[in-house]
């Protein structure tokens, strides 16, 4: 008797679609601490065991076909480039909410196939929040997170509330956010040649250190303390939001319809606002007719006034007018000490002996701009107070770039 054996299922199969790199899942969406784009990339090259620019060269170069990304090289292909130094120096942007942030999404959604990583950054809010003074130009980090992670055997990543130019305090440990490394003394870029989540891109040291020796926040006040509590907070709320359709901005018309229905309901009018959160009327009158977009810092203290979040103040027709009443209560000094960046004072005699150490050097700077990132300081700052020397090692620098050139 013959044997019988189980039948074939011949139908066709649906495979996912090849990808051209691994298909690594960002960490962390839906919650307040959402990976960065930006790290996102830097873990994606390490698990190829590549740097960030060798991925950058063989992926995402030639697909963004775009000369300012690449090397400064004389002669060098777009094919056979590697990241900029230039591009460092701004590659932060890519977390942010304008064209760059959304050109490295669409090519990294392309090679990796994994949707949404709009949620990695803040484009859902490019609507309504302008990208001024959004994100910070250099990485930020919590030394305790990292440590932490690393000795529970976690992912070790970087989260895009790390590089909110408003946030300072780290939500887990209450302490200030790092911003140079302990050992090489420098400031990081995002995206650098030589750069992987929790490493310091200059010197390679680990920039995780034991909780125990980790100071609390200090040299600041409870009532800064308090607002950080409240910023992150917020913020928070605004970062779990990105993976929500229904809480996001429908469109660039939702930051003038919320403060419409603000005024309305409440009866009182633009200068009253302005007056309470410190801006000039013609600001506010920009944000109600939609020719500007509001900065965050504002965002938060106009939430601050209502006590809601910036998701509730976009479905403000949704509301009782319980926060309107709270709005009308709230006093203008208690909202104008908080959030607003204070001008860090400048040792104009500390500065104008480390530009004249600079200039009498044998080998001059290679930029105006990049002797200014060394000393910490705009270089708007440096031609300001010190034209003559700024104009002297600014000419030097162009002349040593055309010489490298030739």
């Amino acid at each position: 008797m013959p044997k019988l054996y189980d039948g074939w299922d011949l139908r066709k199969v649906d495979l996912p679609p090849a990808t051209k790199l691994y298909r690594l899942e960002p960490v962390g969406v839906g919650t307040p601490l959402v990976e960065s784009l930006s790290g996102h990339f830097k873990r994606l090259s390490s698990i190829h065991c590549l740097t960030p620019t060798h991925l950058f060269r063989e992926t995402v170069g030639p697909l963004l076909a775009k000369r300012y990304l690449h090397t400064e090289s004389p002669g060098a292909a777009i094919d056979c480039a590697s990241l900029s130094r230039s591009f460092s120096v701004r590659s932060a942007a890519i977390n942010s909410t304008g064209l760059m942030a959304a050109e490295w999404i669409r090519t990294l959604e392309q090679l990796i196939v994994v949707p949404n990583l709009r949620h990695l950054t803040l484009r859902p809010w490019s609507h309504v929040i302008s990208q001024r003074h959004l994100i910070r130009s250099h990485l930020a980090w919590c030394p305790c997170c990292y440590h932490e992670r690393r000795l529970k055997q976690e992912i070790v990543y970087e989260p895009l509330l790390w590089f909110i130019q408003s946030v300072t305090i780290c939500p887990i440990h209450k302490c200030r956010l790092r911003t140079k490394c302990s050992k090489c003394k420098r400031a990081l870029h995002a995206l650098s040649r030589c750069s992987e989540p929790g490493y310091c891109s200059e010197c390679g040291a680990w920039l995780g250190e034991n909780t125990h020796l980790q100071q609390p926040a200090v040299g600041q006040t409870a009532d800064e303390l308090a607002w950080q509590s409240f910023t992150i907070e917020t913020i928070g709320k605004l970062l779990a939001a990105g993976d929500d359709q229904s809480t996001l901005p429908s469109s660039t018309n939702s930051l003038g319809e919320a403060l419409s229905s603000l005024m309305k309901s409440t009866g009182k009018g633009l200068g009253h606002l302005a007056k309470l959160i410190g801006k000039p009327k013609t600001t506010v009158w920009g944000w109600r007719n939609n020719t500007s977009r509001i900065l965050l810092a504002d965002l938060l203290r106009l939430c601050f006034c209502l006590r809601i979040s910036p998701i509730d103040f976009f479905q403000m027709e949704g509301n009782s007018n319980r926060q309107h009443r709270q709005f009308l209560k709230t006093q203008p000094s208690a909202i104008q000490r908080h959030g607003r960046s204070q001008r860090k004072p400048i040792e104009k005699a500390k500065l104008q002996r480390q530009l004249r150490a600079i200039v009498e050097r044998k080998k001059p700077p290679r930029s105006l701009a990049a002797t200014a990132e060394r000393l910490g300081v705009d270089k708007r700052v440096l031609y300001r107070h010190f034209p003559e020397l700024s104009r002297l090692i600014a000419s030097r620098g162009a002349a040593v770039r055309g010489i490298s050139k030739q």
